[in-house]
Order: structure tokens, then sequence, then C-alpha cells
């Protein structure tokens, strides 16, 4: 928590999908289980944003996933994916 995007994009990568809400930016990562969700906001008008909030669901089912064990499969799959290619 409190990390900028940049931040954030080097550890994981870019988003699968990203959306904004007013000041407010979602990034969105996925593996075949679950979604993860990185909420991102300004402290104040023009600062930086910064992620003040983490969301996990499974993707398939309403059982419940904690938000570090969708986080590992999010960036086992992006190691996979880059191994690959």
């Amino acid at each position: 928590m409190g990390l900028s995007e940049d931040a954030v994009e080097q550890k994981i990568g870019e988003p699968e999908m990203t959306r904004g809400e007013g000041p407010a930016r979602v990034w969105q990562y996925r593996s075949e289980e679950c979604s993860f969700d990185a909420f991102f906001f300004p402290a104040a008008e023009g600062e930086t944003r910064k992620m003040t909030h983490m969301l996990a669901r499974k993707r398939k089912s309403a059982d419940k996933i904690s938000v570090q064990d969708c986080l590992d499969q999010v960036v086992k799959a992006r190691i996979a994916a880059d191994n690959k290619g």
C-alpha cells in the first residue's frame, strides 16, 4: 500500500484493464482463477496517485481468495507468460 502507479507497474507489469473514477484509477490484473484490483487515489489534487486499497475475488465462483494468494497467482502467471515469449 502507498505505492505509486509507476512502482506497481515495475513490480507486476501493466494491468490488463484500467478505469477512472473521478481522480481515482483502478487497475485490474487477472490470473486464470482470480482478479486483483489496485485502487489509486491522490492525497491531494494534483499529487501523484498512490495505491490505497486492494481487492481480490475468484473469477468462476463466489468462493473467497485472499489478496496475497491472488497476487501470487497473478505474478506467477506473468512470469510463465514471459518465459513462453
